[in-house]
This record gives C-alpha cells, structure tokens and sequence, in this order.
C-alpha cells in the first residue's frame, strides 16, 4: 500500500556570509538565500556557527533571495511591546494562545518562549486564535505522560516517530518535546507513512 506522506519544514543546506557584512544567510539545496534576521530566530533551526562558511559578495549575490526566515514551526514567540504569545506553524503562521489556562493545559514552559523584535511581526500571517485546548497546533512534538512514544502533531493527527534516528534525521531537539496528560489522543498513524522534507 501507499504510505501517508507527512510533509515537515526541515532545512537542509549551508550558512554564509561575506567578510564585511555582520548579515548570515541560509542556502538551501536550490541555491536560494534567506536572510537569518536575530540570532533567536537562528536558534530556533540551528545549534551553532560550526558551518557557517565565508564566500564573496559575487558569490552570495549569485544565490537568489527569498527573504527573511522565520521562527521554526512548533516554537512559542512574543514580540516585543506585546504580551501575546503565539505558537509558530508552518507557512509562517502565527497563532495567538488566547488564556493562561490553554497555555498551561497544553503543557507549555514560559522559559521556552521566544522573544523577538516588534519589527519581525509583519514577516508571518495571522492564523486562527487558539480559543480551546483540545487540539495542539501544527509542528508540536508531543508524548504522553510517563509514555515513551513521541508524536509529530499536524492538522490534529498524531504522527509516531518511531526511533532517535528518525527524530534527529528530522532536526527535531528533544527539548522540544512536550508531556501532556494522557486524557489528550488525537487521530494516529503509527506506522504505513514517511517524512517528506520541504525546503524553506
């Protein structure tokens, strides 16, 4: 049978910038660039600068430009001047949380919210309010309780990654990964499916 297909933001490529100019770009494996805006928005992709290579203006100017990147989906972001925190999905889709409460039943940490500038907010879209905690929003990883097994959620389906490899391969961080009670169960595919990588 044919395997469900689980399309995930991953990037897959180099990190560059010129000798002059402070500006990091990520090259993805269509020889585009995207502008790296914050180092918090860095972080939310990449674990360090170890790849980061050093090429001419010509060269860089040879890549074509797609504009600023945007917060890995799954995160939790609050923009500066504004208490409101979203949760980032993909297609950098913004999603406000409107209570505490659905933020502290969605088993949320406020240390692992991302602060960025006022100024970045006009780079997403505006999604649907999240006015209910009975769905987790696209892009979050999940467990259950004391239960090993970790899920991809996206369009309220559970999606199994069935071992460490995958998890990695998928440049996921297990800091990510949220315990939620084990009242939450979604709609699963737990095996007859693959990840498919989508380029940003």
């Amino acid at each position: 049978s044919t395997p469900n297909i689980l399309e995930i933001d991953k990037l897959q490529g180099t990190l560059v910038k010129t000798l002059n100019d402070p500006k990091v770009y990520y090259i993805n494996t269509n020889n585009q660039r995207y502008l790296i805006p914050n180092l918090n928005t860095f972080k939310s992709w990449f674990k360090n600068f170890n790849n980061l290579t050093i090429i001419s203006p010509q060269t860089l100017a040879s890549f074509e430009y797609q504009g600023r990147l945007t917060v890995k989906p799954g995160k939790l972001v609050v923009f500066q001047n504004s208490n409101k925190v979203y949760v980032v999905e993909p297609e950098k889709t913004l999603r406000w949380i409107k209570s505490g409460t659905i933020f502290k039943d969605f088993g949320y940490d406020f240390k692992k919210v991302i602060t960025l500038p006022e100024e970045d907010f006009q780079y997403y879209t505006q999604g649907e309010d999240i006015t209910t905690s009975t769905t987790h929003p696209t892009g979050q990883l999940l467990k259950h309780g004391n239960y090993a097994p970790i899920f991809y959620i996206k369009d309220n389906i559970e999606y199994w990654i069935k071992d460490e490899t995958t998890f990695l391969s998928l440049g996921f961080k297990w800091q990510d990964v949220i315990t939620i009670p084990v009242r939450y169960w979604y709609t699963r595919i737990l095996d007859n499916f693959s990840f498919r990588l989508k380029e940003r």
